[in-house]
């Protein structure tokens, strides 16, 4: 700290791509996330997104049809598949051969 006669430094400003705190040591990691659960179906709250601009409400469609989609495929087929691993949206295995599933929402278009 200065002095009465020193100005006060400017605070530096928060880079808003960089999260508001850090993760602790006791956060957990995405690999033991994963251990605890590695079959639980993905959070489909909605969740404030903050940018340099505004505010947003982020509603997460694309894991509510990755939910749907492995509970149809449980239901339907009897098959139990893995979600959001190594940058693929869902995994699973039909009729001995592996199958790697890119989900995708489409806006204005209805169910076909």
């Amino acid at each position: 700290m200065g002095t009465a006669d020193e100005p006060m430094p400017a605070p530096t400003p928060r880079n808003p791509l960089e999260p508001a705190s850090k993760p602790s040591d006791k956060t957990p990691k995405i690999e033991e996330v994963e251990e605890l659960s590695p079959r639980a179906p993905l959070f489909e709250d909605a969740y404030y997104r903050e940018t340099a601009a505004k505010w947003k409400i982020i509603e997460p469609r694309h894991k509510k049809l990755s939910n749907d989609f492995r509970k149809w495929l449980r239901n339907q087929h009897g098959v139990d598949a893995i979600q959001e691993r190594n940058q693929v949206d869902v995994r699973f295995t039909f009729e001995k051969r592996t199958v790697m599933a890119e989900l995708k929402i489409c806006y204005g278009v209805g169910s076909t």
